[in-house]
């Protein structure tokens, strides 16, 4: 995380009764009366999210898009920290097949993210069987919750991959 300050007026902790003296003696060995309350200064403490080495986050999502870094696309993607690939072929959960996760085992990940629409929907097992006997692991959920997930583990570190369905009003699939 990057971190910023910026200085704030002293604040005084004494005054707002905040300050136990009572417990001081065992905590430090000394007598609680050689402690005497002092303003304390504080700052403020700016964090802001640092992908680290990551190329691809996903700054927002909605209805019919997902932004990754400055860029809407409004098309089924895949997304890792070092790869965006656009126009992912299944536009709709009910066009998923076996084929369309292949090309994650050249990627290296350790998990993978689907991201099924605006409903958790799961697909066939062995749509994935390959991926899971790579050991990479996988986790279904609808499109928004994969977009928060994959950040929170691209953050960490992690080799991650979110494979998001886009659905678009009038384009979405799958049984009601």
């Amino acid at each position: 995380m990057r971190v910023g300050s910026e200085a704030r007026e002293p604040l005084d902790l004494s005054a707002a009764g905040h300050l136990d003296h009572t417990n001081h003696r065992a905590a430090f060995g000394r007598r609680a009366s050689a402690c005497k309350a002092r303003p304390l200064e504080i700052s403020t403490v700016k964090f802001q999210l640092d992908s680290g080495t990551a190329t691809y986050v996903i700054r927002a999502y909605g209805e019919g898009g997902v932004r990754v870094n400055d860029e809407v696309v409004t098309r089924s993607l895949v997304v890792t920290p070092e790869h965006l690939i656009r126009d992912w072929a299944p536009q709709r959960y009910d066009e998923l097949q076996e084929g369309h996760f292949d090309f994650l085992n050249e990627l290296e990940i350790e998990v993978l993210l689907l991201g099924t629409g605006s409903r958790l929907r799961f697909p066939q097992s062995r749509f994935l069987a390959a991926l899971v006997e790579q050991g990479v692991g996988v986790e279904v959920m609808d499109t928004p919750a994969a977009c928060r997930t994959y950040n929170i583990l691209m953050s960490e570190g992690r080799q991650v991959a979110a494979a998001l369905l886009i659905e678009s009003p009038g384009r979405t699939g799958g049984h009601k």
